[in-house]
């Protein structure tokens, strides 16, 4: 081979090289050829974690295997060209989930709750319900007759009015004729609690309990509300301590008690004022912030552990932070809101609609929903990415990424519901049953 030969060899090699090797380069990067049209991008993919994990996926019309399994929650779809793409979820007894995805390049669209609704119910219980609710992770009904049981484990409560419940659903507080009742559901006990507050209390002067309410995370304390005076009612042992007691001229109109933080609204009569009193848990003294809120108070939750939500008959969601004695209206013309499970958002309820309000960074989102008759309430799904709305005659479950609404779908016709977020179980009322639905769990 001539030396002029070698040379033309050496420049082709390297020539090919150089193209092999940048062509490789940009192809780990994420750069590929499209044809139609043709042009270079960068590719993008998206992850889908569907409930059921099984289901379906199609997209543009093409079936993608599922990759769920041990390893691996969901399916990554990748080497897709920046452009939106028809992504359909399926599953035999689901409605099916359609939306418009978009796909960015070199970044992965991520749909990490897609969940299914199932299109049948199945027969719960068979009753006459006027009630449904649940008592922490209880699920009890009110009767026809006027009692209020726990279906699931056929026990019957003393006292036909619900006042609260700890979190584990064990401990139930009624009230029946004036009298509360304290329902043990582990040892069948029912304690009159009329009689325990006299005798704690009964060494305050001019103490009368109004209101009674059960400490979310112990069942063996209660909150004694007077016009003035909060006690925390011990019932083991019966003592009672005083917690809280207004300035003359004020009075307690509201309390929140969660099983980390307590916090009770000080009414002033002749401004219509409240002003804030806060303790880091249920056993100890309040103190009274500066912090003024104007209007007639209609509900107070806690957020999160750091945010307590305040609605007004203004109509006003104000969020106050006891840290910094402050408050931030967050939500206005609301007759409704309810804060996300995971305490990171909240829902609320209006003439705008639904607005979904991030308290971390800020975001927001509104959803114009269908007129079927003016929307009730919010609560929701255990996820904190679903909603269930209820209307009069109807709840629908709607999904706060589908801005378009393109999944919100009318789960059940019924008037009474109770969603069990541990059992992933939506109860509701139809005629003379309880029917459920059971979601997919994980």
């Amino acid at each position: 081979m001539t030396l002029r030969s070698r040379r033309r060899w050496l420049y082709f090699l390297s020539a090919l090289f150089l193209v092999l090797g940048g062509g490789t380069v940009l192809y780990a990067q994420g750069w590929r050829v499209s044809l139609f049209p043709p042009a270079l991008n960068k590719v993008g993919a998206i992850y889908i974690r569907p409930y059921p994990k099984d289901a379906d996926i199609s997209l543009n019309g093409l079936a993608i295997k599922s990759s769920s399994g041990i390893f691996s929650a969901g399916t990554l779809i990748n080497n897709l060209f920046p452009k939106n793409y028809s992504l359909i979820i399926s599953e035999p007894g689901y409605y099916s989930w359609q939306e418009t995805v978009t796909v960015n390049p070199a970044l992965v669209t991520e749909l990490k709750h897609v969940v299914l609704v199932p299109k049948d119910a199945a027969k719960a219980f068979t009753a006459a319900a006027n009630k449904i609710l649940m008592g922490g992770k209880s699920l009890l009904v009110l009767t026809a007759s006027g009692k209020l049981t726990v279906p699931i484990e056929n026990k019957t409560l003393a006292g036909n009015d619900f006042v609260g419940a700890t979190d584990d659903g064990r401990t139930i507080l009624t009230l029946a004729a004036g009298n509360y009742w304290l329902n043990n559901l582990d040892t069948g006990e029912k304690i009159d609690i009329n009689a325990l507050l006299g005798n704690a209390v009964s060494n305050v002067s001019q103490f009368k309990p109004r209101a009674v309410a059960i400490d979310p995370g112990d069942g063996n304390h209660l909150l004694a509300e007077g016009e003035r005076s909060l006690f925390s009612v011990n019932v083991a042992n019966g003592v009672a301590t005083e917690l809280f007691r207004a300035p003359a001229g004020k009075r307690l109109s509201v309390i929140a008690a969660s099983p980390a933080r307590l916090a009770v609204l000080v009414l002033d009569p002749l401004t219509g004022i409240s002003q804030i009193a806060v303790s880091p848990d249920l056993t100890t003294k309040l103190s009274m912030g500066k912090t003024t809120i104007e209007g007639r108070v209609l509900e107070v939750t806690w957020i999160n552990s750091d945010a307590l939500g305040i609605l007004t008959d203004k109509g006003d969601v104000d969020v106050y932070t006891p840290e910094s004695d402050a408050t931030k209206t967050l939500a206005r013309d609301t007759y409704n809101f309810s804060p996300s499970p995971d305490g990171k958002l909240v829902a609320a309820l209006g003439s705008s609609g639904i607005e979904i309000f991030s308290l971390g960074d800020g975001a927001y989102s509104r959803f114009n929903i269908p007129s079927d008759g003016k929307p009730i309430r919010l609560s929701w799904y255990y996820d904190s990415e679903h909603i269930f709305t209820q209307y009069p005659q109807t709840v629908r479950f709607l999904d706060i990424n589908d801005h378009d609404l393109a999944d919100f779908i009318t789960i059940a016709s019924t008037t009474a519901y109770a969603y069990a977020p541990e059992d992933n179980i939506f109860y509701f009322r139809a005629g003379r049953s309880i029917n459920k639905i059971a979601f997919p769990r994980d």
